[in-house]
């Protein structure tokens, strides 16, 4: 659902972006139903800044008060909640992108876990680890390379489900791996936050130019909504890991494109 809003000589449709975008699974649909209801709820405060907005307006340019009048019943009018009411709001979808990445980083397996009575599947990992970990070091890192580029998957998967001393790996290594795993592995999710990303960056840029309109009429601002773009950690973040699970995956599909030409 999309808002018109109006504040003094500026109107603006809020479009609802993030709404729109569909979660790929049903275990992210609470995220993004969450992202989305944080959103409306700045959508509401827009709309009582408005409406806050228009009172003003019509205290200022009534003719049967004086300039002393005028001011202070726009003193009296003005709500100082209004404002921190964004910066909450605004916290608040931050916060939501946290939680979203918190998902991609500890609920995306890079591997699946062997069943508890797969005796031959434990000693087929084992042997491959032991395999791996005999190799040089050059060799160990272009078989790391390829596995990074979709090849070798079972071998990947026998070095993911264990330590990284098993395999003569050092930590940060097998986290790499684990990362592009990840990355190859869950496309769907990646392009849908990838979109989500985009879609509330949009709501925000939006929302903040409602506020700066509201700031300059209410408090005798002049800024530009462009310049007082809000600060969210959370969304900065969750945005630079989808950028490089996109990159890893668009990497791997490249490689594969390659194999199969």
């Amino acid at each position: 659902m999309s808002y018109s809003i109006k504040i003094g000589k500026h109107s603006i449709e809020l479009a609802g972006y993030a709404g729109k975008v569909v979660a790929p699974n049903t275990q992210m649909a609470a995220l993004f139903r969450g992202m989305a209801g944080e959103l409306t709820s700045l959508r509401t405060t827009a709309q009582q800044a408005e409406a806050e907005a228009d009172l003003l307006d019509v205290i200022r340019n009534d003719p049967d008060l004086n300039e002393q009048a005028k001011n202070r019943r726009a003193g009296e009018a003005r709500n100082p909640d209004t404002l921190k009411d964004f910066t909450r709001g605004v916290a608040a979808v931050s916060e939501q992108a946290a939680n979203i990445l918190d998902y991609l980083k500890n609920k995306l397996p890079p591997v699946n876990p062997l069943a508890s009575d797969d005796v031959q599947g434990f000693m087929r990992d084992s042997e491959m680890r032991q395999a791996f970990a005999r190799l040089d070091r050059r060799s160990q890192e272009k078989m790391l390379l390829s596995m990074h580029s979709g090849k070798h998957q079972e071998l990947a998967d026998a070095l993911l489900r264990a330590h990284a001393v098993c395999s003569g790996l050092d930590t940060e290594q097998l986290n790499r791996l684990g990362f592009s795993r990840i990355a190859s592995e869950n496309g769907q999710v990646i392009s849908a936050v990838a979109d989500l990303v985009d879609a509330v960056r949009k709501d925000v840029a939006q929302i903040t130019a409602v506020r700066t309109w509201y700031n300059n009429l209410v408090y005798g601002k002049n800024d530009d909504p462009s310049d007082v773009q809000p600060r969210m950690t959370g969304l900065d973040q969750l945005s630079e890991h989808v950028s490089a699970m996109l990159k890893g995956s668009q990497q791997q599909t490249r490689s594969e494109d390659k194999q199969a030409a």
